[in-house]
This record gives C-alpha cells, structure tokens and sequence, in this order.
C-alpha cells in the first residue's frame, strides 16, 4: 500500500508475525483492523489501493461523487465489485444510491492518505460536487 501503510504477509516466515498472531487477544479492536486493512489492501489491485484512499475521506459515495473525485469514468463498476466481495464498503439502508466505508476502515485509510504527498489528495472543485 502507497503512503506509509506497512503490511506484512500473515504467512510470512517473519517470526515476530506469527508470535504476533499467537496473542491476537492482546490487541485492540482498531489494532486488529488496521492489521485486516493492510493486509487485505495487499491484495488489491494498485487502482483499487488508489480508489480507496483517495475517496476515504467522503462518507457516502455514488458514482458520481466518486468519478468526480478521482477523474474516472467507471466508479461503478469498481463500487459494484467492492460491494459484491464485501471488502471496506456498506449499503446503509436498503435501497440507497449510496454506500460507506466501514468506520474503522475509513478512519486508517484517511490517516493514510493524510501522510500521503498533497498530490494525492482529492482533485475536485466545489462546482463539480454541487453538480452531484
């Protein structure tokens, strides 16, 4: 993951991982999630590491709101997809346009993208997101 984020393989040879993993019941419940983020964020495609991170700090997305903020024109399908694995996003009410992130989840990637260099940070204008 871009940005600072440190992720380590669980099955990794590392033993400090694997002594790690033996006293998971020592760690705090956002402990334990950043561990899951890393980790599954490894896993991600680096389009899919920049969309997270990029669109972390909203706290409902559609696909406009999405497009406009990373200057694509398929956020659909990329929310469709997140949406179908079940990774880092929620459909709050039943027939909503919208989703959110996970709360914890949201809370790691927008640390993340604030020790990212400002080129990174959202690239839209106050008009484009009126427009939405």
């Amino acid at each position: 993951m871009a940005c600072g984020a440190s992720t380590v393989s669980p099955d990794s040879g590392e033993p400090e991982v694997r002594n790690s993993l033996d006293d998971i019941g020592t760690y705090s419940p956002r402990e334990l999630a950043e561990y899951l983020a890393d980790n599954v964020l490894t896993l991600q495609s680096p389009r899919v590491q920049e969309f997270l991170l990029r669109t972390s700090l909203l706290t409902r997305l559609n696909a406009d709101l999405c497009d406009a903020v990373m200057d694509w024109s398929d956020s659909q399908d990329l929310l469709m997809h997140l949406e179908r694995s079940g990774l880092f996003i929620r459909r709050p009410g039943r027939g909503l346009p919208m989703v959110q992130y996970h709360g914890l989840f949201s809370a790691i990637m927008a640390e993340n993208l604030r020790s990212c260099p400002k080129t990174l940070s959202l690239k839209c204008t106050r008009e484009q997101l009126d427009g939405i």
